[in-house]
């Protein structure tokens, strides 16, 4: 597995190409819990942009952020900038 080190900490690279979005719903998850267990700061999502949307829609309209919330999750889902097909899911510390 590979991570990525970004100003927010080091993350996860997960590649969402060519999955369903059920499939990348069970790896988001998945991956989650191994970027939690190995203390990184979240996940860095590859979904693409030009065809089809529905993993993208899915991270960045809300429903994954509801998701999270629900599992007790405090993160916060960006954009990557300069890169359209990415997104990062970055967990939020207790304050």
């Amino acid at each position: 597995m590979a991570t990525i080190k970004t100003s927010l900490g080091e993350v996860l690279r997960v590649d969402l190409h060519d999955l369903a979005l059920w499939q990348a719903k069970d790896k988001i998850k998945d991956q989650l819990n191994i970027a939690a267990e190995r203390g990184l700061a979240g996940l860095y999502l590859i979904h693409g942009f030009n065809s089809g949307d529905k993993i993208k829609t899915y991270i960045r309209g809300g429903s994954l952020q509801n998701s999270l919330t629900d599992r007790g999750i405090k993160s916060k889902i960006y954009p990557v900038k300069g890169n359209p097909g990415t997104s990062a899911i970055i967990f939020l510390n207790d304050e």
